[in-house]
């Protein structure tokens, strides 16, 4: 969807990011084309930024995923240099893979370092996730400079160590912002 800055607001004191059909279509500014569906979108970028390496940093949040084959909504960090890789996807959750055939349902967590063309990725993946994860839910990650944590209501549903998991090289170690999307 076309990200609109009337798709990200508070309500009763809770960040709503909507998404939202629009017939006739929307006309985009960038890219310049027509948009039926819009989204809520939120980021960080040159006012907090985030480096667990130097000093730990840890995420939490409330929130409920949408369902559904066409959404993509994820809690990003990205480089505050502007340059992809490095990427951390703290949570991206999948309705549909790209591909049916590739899986439903699915919760990424995952770590891009590198350079284009010759990225690498670190991913975890949790199959099935609605079917065990309903509702608003509250969702941790920590990040230090020899480990990264996530946590679903507490519970510790994957961990990652420096150097044994993720190699130092694809170690995330420099300023990056938060992105929240749906």
């Amino acid at each position: 969807g076309y990200i609109l800055d009337e798709d990200s607001y508070i309500e009763e004191g809770k960040l709503v990011m909507a998404n939202r059909e629009h017939n006739p279509p929307i006309q985009g500014t960038e890219p310049e084309r027509k948009f039926q569906y819009s989204t809520g979108w939120v980021n960080s970028l040159r006012k907090r930024f985030y480096n667990g390496s130097e000093k730990s940093a840890y995420l939490e949040v409330r929130a409920r995923f949408p369902e559904g084959l066409k959404v993509w909504p994820a809690i990003t960090l990205v480089s505050e240099r502007l340059v992809l890789p490095p990427e951390i996807n703290i949570w991206e959750y999948f309705g549909c893979f790209f591909n049916p055939s590739w899986g439903v349902d699915q919760m990424h967590l995952h770590n891009i370092w590198g350079d284009l063309p010759n990225k690498q990725t670190h991913n975890i993946e949790i199959e099935e996730f609605h079917e065990n994860y309903s509702g608003f839910i509250t969702l941790g990650w920590l990040w230090t400079p020899n480990e990264l944590t996530w946590t679903i209501e507490g519970e510790v549903v994957a961990t990652k160590i420096r150097g044994v998991d993720i190699p130092d090289e694809g170690w995330p170690d420099e300023d990056m912002f938060l992105i929240l999307n749906n």
